[in-house]
């Protein structure tokens, strides 16, 4: 095989035009597993790289006061009807018709957060909303540590070109980033 900027074109992989680091990395290993039919390891994988993958983009870009253009509203990760104490009580109940109502309000306030994100990125929604059904749902805990969620009912399901298609779409991603990535100097 030839060598081109020494290393052969079988060693060139899109996945080194992926940022940070850590996420490439993450990339890699779901590569291998994708190959050695580990398919739900490698989702959690290319679920956890999109997102440092997306983090690393949004914060490159935070100004002096540390916002961020991407902002779209605070998080309500704890602004469930579970942390306000309105889950309890009987179906009918006013404060358990409360709670239902907070719980719809905040996961219609979150998706649509989520997709103006995805959206302002420039990432293709369309397949982004793909990739979401197939990877696992992450929720990052007060120690920084991810929690992976899955549909074990679904897990099963999931094959190689599955895998493959959310491998593939975190590197276009990668690209549609790279395709305008911008640094704002900021005086002091």
């Amino acid at each position: 095989m030839q060598l081109v900027f020494g290393c052969t074109l079988d060693d060139i992989s899109l996945i080194e035009f992926v940022n940070p680091e850590s996420a490439r990395e993450k990339l890699r290993e779901a590569q291998g597993q994708i190959k050695g039919g580990d398919i739900l390891a490698a989702l959690d994988g290319v679920a956890l790289a999109f997102t440092e993958m997306i983090a690393d983009y949004e914060n490159r870009k935070r100004d002096q006061y540390h916002s961020s253009p991407f902002y779209f509203g605070s998080s309500m990760t704890f602004l469930s009807s579970f942390h306000m104490g309105f889950s309890s009580g009987s179906l009918s109940s006013p404060e358990r018709k409360l709670g239902n109502f907070i719980d719809k309000v905040k996961e219609s306030i979150e998706s649509m957060q989520d997709a103006i994100k995805m959206l302002a990125l420039g990432i293709d929604y369309r397949k982004y909303s793909r990739f979401k059904m197939l990877t696992p749902h992450l929720t990052q805990v007060m120690s920084g540590d991810w929690v992976i969620g899955r549909r074990f009912e679904e897990a099963d399901k999931l094959s190689e070109e599955d895998a493959r298609f959310c491998l593939d779409f975190t590197i276009e991603s990668a690209l549609a980033l790279a395709e305008f990535d911008y640094t704002v100097s900021i005086s002091k």
